[in-house]
């Protein structure tokens, strides 16, 4: 190791790197790296960047630290947030920046012993305020406009900290004052940025030391905490934090960690959080609409999140109170970073990524990389894969080169996490699509590693069912489940990839053990899955095999390249809503399980023999005929599916349609499938400021049966899921009687699915329609509807009509059945424009409004600022026009001339700022819903 001080020249550091003469350079937030030293390495270089830009290694004499990025650099980012930065300000990168979360020592948190001895922690630092303290108190001695200035730029540091900070300063006229005293604009921003977090910090510590706080940090903790009576003594003297080891030592002493984000990187994923993840303790962190942790971890994600400090006290309180709670979620989270969030795991992730070959730990890495969370894999694997590009051509040559050199493991992650790009794609969302280039690359794939060979060529007789993974409720698994209870074939046997590695399998093996014989594969790489398939193929020689594969199951694909000639190969193609490999399977019978997914793979895939399965569910109890509908004269509504059918990227959200639909009827609103903790916040929120009863919308997150369910809480109403759709839950709410309203979408039919229920069925195209039929179903059309529905049913989804057509379709007998028609889809073309331009703007449409008021909000604080700029320089115009008009020598006419002219024209501009102003300042619709605008009006009459 060389240490480079910080006295040392470019020349130091050039002479360090040839003795040293490394294969490859990490530069750590950019330090030492100039555009003269960037130029003289020759070796492959990773920026590994932790803070934000204007924290980066700058030195006037370089250049901006933009200039000294190469092309050809690694650049690895902690947030996505300062992902898109430097994305934005160093176009000169060939590779995209990676969004790569912190990491943690995980062997060495489940080497230490959980000892609770506190109720709460919290580890962090008490960030040095007293540069801004003086910086108050050299600008309150100025007195005048200063003082206020400086307390709104710090409301908008916390309300904004992205906010460009110039522009802050010019606007509250303090750009002169702060070159005053030298110092730079970042570096004002971020001594007002450590303030704000030192306070936050301080009022959450204060706020929980009755619940039996611990802190754990720097000595100058105490500086704080000794003014409030009894403070002190949470603060934890005897524990210096001086190794990973005494750090992983404070978190396995309390039962909850409370983690209060620096305001500078509030969306990022801190050290502190994985660190917390990882332990025995509870995390509970700051909600962030925007916040890595549901981008790496899925909206789902278990950790906590609390809005302010009252309801921080309260998350505390419940699960201090509620051991069970509580431990089930650390066990939730611990999985979550139990592979590829250790350190050791990390840097060899990296050095791979830049190019060092490793043979001796490649195996154990590639292992890990397969073992990552998806969105781990989204925001990492996804861009290698994009800078591979997109086309098809380089895809297909990487896969074939790569299984050609018997690296079957990349040439399956390559299609993988391709697969994963098309899906997380919101412009293909709903799209259906196959490849037939694709799938031959999975066969490819197949043929090379296949070396097995039956034991006998005659079949068993058997019939085998592959699934890439199969959760404990959802409808995936139930249509399986259907299938295998409808088949009347001898012996029946599920094969599970368990391609994601965290499947409940003891939990299946007991569910599905009373009607088939049940297998998984052992978790590991996914050229071990792929052995695994073909050794279970070999020895069960089965008759018939049907495919349950999800969309980037390559390996379930690959599988079947000798046994397209052995068995009756069936695709069974549920993975209906985006790209999915086996769509052009050779020889292989294409089954899809509705007329949407039919009518497109005929016509437009050109899949001239696809039969048709209909969906199905076991019958059970149904609304008897004669219940009445809206008994107590009020709507009871119900929704259900997983969150990800109603929090996609789309024209409407869900939390505004419940909003509106709880506004217009007085009844209820269930909702079943679980919804994520700040999620469900915000519905309540929502509701609050509408003053909507938030007890009106009821979360069930779990239910054995949708069907059920719906005739137990006789609901009147099912309002189906969008924008995607639920095809099983919507068979379950016509076999139970129950009206139906659906979402008729111009984007595609899979939006909504309306074509899968009975005709008539009440749909709603936009928000006033919604709203118009919540407002005006009357009991009479609902008992109608409830009548077709269940007869719909028995006639199209009956088990009867599944197991007859399965059967069918296994013998190669019988009529083909039809599906039902597809119903009138009138598009409205205006409707679709609006729906791909808020996606084409990356923007979430249900943050439009608030968006919109945001730069409302800005636009007047610039307009404001201008108007003061113009009355200042109406001012100084004015006094120098006394000034000469007190002048009695000739000569001075063209000058005071010039003057006049110039106050005229400004007083216009003034007339014209004004007048905008007052536009910008109208109430608009959105403000009657509670969101008041800051103005900065107070400051005119400077």
């Amino acid at each position: 190791m060389t240490k480079v001080r910080s006295s040392s020249t470019e020349q130091h550091i050039m002479v360090a790197i040839a003795e040293i003469q490394p294969d490859i350079i990490i530069s750590i937030n950019n330090h030492g790296m100039t555009k003269s030293i960037r130029d003289y390495i020759t070796v492959p270089v990773v920026r590994w960047l932790f803070d934000d830009v204007e924290h980066f290694f700058v030195h006037e004499s370089f250049g901006d630290w933009q200039n000294s990025f190469d092309p050809d650099d690694l650049v690895i980012c902690y947030n996505s947030e300062l992902r898109a930065k430097i994305e934005i300000s160093c176009p000169v990168l060939r590779r995209k920046p990676i969004f790569l979360a912190h990491a943690t020592s995980i062997d060495l948190v489940r080497a230490i012993p959980f000892d609770p001895k506190h109720n709460i922690s919290f580890i962090g630092s008490y960030l040095d305020v007293a540069p801004a303290q003086y910086l108050l108190q050299h600008f309150g001695a100025k007195g005048g406009h200063i003082p206020l200035a400086i307390e709104n730029i710090v409301q908008d540091i916390r309300r904004n900290h992205q906010l460009n900070i110039r522009e802050a300063l010019e606007s509250h006229d303090l750009t002169n004052e702060i070159n005053q005293i030298r110092m730079r604009p970042d570096d004002f921003k971020r001594v007002l940025s450590d303030l704000i977090t030192t306070r936050d910090r301080l009022e959450a510590v204060v706020s929980l030391k009755d619940l039996g706080i611990a802190v754990f940090g720097r000595s100058d903790w105490i500086l704080p905490l000794i003014l409030v009576p009894g403070a002190e003594r949470v603060f934890q003297y005897d524990s210096k934090l001086d190794s990973q080891v005494a750090l992983m030592t404070a978190y396995q002493s309390a039962l909850i960690t409370v983690d209060i984000p620096n305001i500078q990187n509030e969306t990022a994923i801190g050290g502190r959080v994985i660190e917390a993840m990882s332990s025995n303790s509870l995390l509970i962190t700051k909600f962030q609409e925007e916040s890595d942790l549901f981008k790496v971890f899925g909206s789902d994600c278990p950790v906590p999140t609390y809005r302010d400090l009252p309801h921080l006290y309260e998350l505390c309180s419940h699960y201090l109170n509620r051991p069970e709670e509580r431990e089930e979620i650390v066990k939730r989270c611990n999985s979550l970073v139990a592979n590829g969030f250790d350190f050791r795991d990390r840097v060899i992730f990296v050095l791979e990524l830049a190019g060092q070959k490793l043979p001796s730990v490649r195996r154990r890495v590639q292992a890990t990389i397969d073992r990552l969370p998806a969105g781990f894999i989204r925001e990492v694997e996804l861009n290698e894969a994009q800078n591979i590009g997109t086309g098809l051509d380089k895809l297909e040559q990487a896969v074939k080169d790569a299984a050609e050199r018997g690296e079957l493991e990349t040439a399956l992650n390559l299609l993988v996490v391709y697969a994963q790009a098309q899906w997380h794609d919101p412009g293909t969302l709903t799209k259906l699509f196959g490849s037939a280039r694709l799938d031959e690359l999975c066969l490819i794939i197949g043929r090379i590693a296949d070396t097995t060979k039956p034991s006998s060529p005659t079949s068993t007789g058997s019939t085998v069912y592959i699934a890439s993974h199969l959760a404990g409720h959802g409808g995936h698994t139930h249509v399986l489940e259907s299938a295998v209870m409808a088949d009347t074939t001898a012996r029946r046997v599920i094969l599970l990839t368990d391609l994601f590695n965290h499947a409940d399998i003891e939990g299946l093996r007991v569910r599905f053990g009373r009607t088939c014989e049940f297998r998984a594969a052992p978790r590991g790489s996914l050229p071990s899955k792929l052995i695994w398939l073909l050794e279970q193929l070999a020895e069960l020689r089965p008759k018939n095999i049907l495919l349950f594969n999800h969309h980037e199951d390559a390996v379930m694909i690959a599988a079947m390249a000798n046994w397209l000639h052995r068995a009756s190969v069936f695709f069974i193609h549920h993975a209906d809503t985006n790209l999915c490999y086996g769509v052009h399977l050779p020889g292989a019978t294409h089954v899809d399980l509705h007329n949407i997914g039919f009518n497109c793979c005929r016509h437009h895939e050109n899949i001239k023999n696809n039969r048709y399965l209909p969906l199905s569910i076991k019958e059970k109890r149904s609304r008897p005929v004669a219940s009445a509908f809206k008994e107590q004269g009020n709507l009871r509504t119900c929704s259900s599916g997983s969150y990800n059918k109603f929090s996609g990227r789309y024209a409407f959200q869900y939390i505004d349609l419940i909003s509106l639909r709880l506004q217009a009827d007085h009844g209820t609103h269930i909702h079943i499938g679980g919804i994520p903790t700040h999620e469900l916040e915000r519905i309540r929120t929502t509701l609050e400021r509408v003053d909507v009863n938030p007890e009106r919308f009821i979360h069930v997150p779990w239910v054995e049966s949708v069907w059920s369910t719906l005739v137990e809480r006789n609901v009147d109403l099912y309002i189906s899921s969008f924008p995607l759709s639920g095809g099983l839950a919507t068979v379950e709410a016509m076999g139970s009687g129950t009206p139906i309203l659906a979402h008729q979408s111009d984007m595609s039919r899979f939006h909504g699915g309306v074509d899968l229920m009975y005709p008539g069925v009440l749909t709603w195209r936009n928000a006033r329609e919604f709203k118009a039929i919540i407002e005006t179903v009357d009991a009479e059309r609902l008992e109608r509807d409830s009548r077709i529905a269940a007869d719909w049913f028995k006639q199209h989804h009956s088990m009867e009509v599944m197991g007859e057509q399965l059967n069918q379709i296994l013998t190669g007998g019988g009529a083909e059945l039809q599906p039902p028609p597809l119903q009138e889809h009138k598009l409205d073309r205006l409707e679709q424009y609006q729906h791909f331009a808020s996606l084409n703007g990356g923007q979430e449409v249900g943050g439009v409004i608030a968006s919109m008021q945001q730069q409302q909000e800005r636009a007047v604080a610039i307009q404001t600022g201008e108007a003061l700029r113009l009355r200042r320089l109406i001012k100084d115009v004015t006094r120098e026009l006394e000034q000469v008009k007190t002048e009695t020598v000739s000569g001075y006419e063209a000058e005071i001339h010039e003057l006049h002219r110039r106050w005229a024209s400004t007083t216009r501009e003034l007339e014209r700022a004004n007048k905008e102003l007052e536009v910008l300042k109208a109430p608009r619709p959105a403000e009657k819903r509670g969101i008041r605008l800051r103005l900065l009006s107070k400051n005119q009459g400077d």
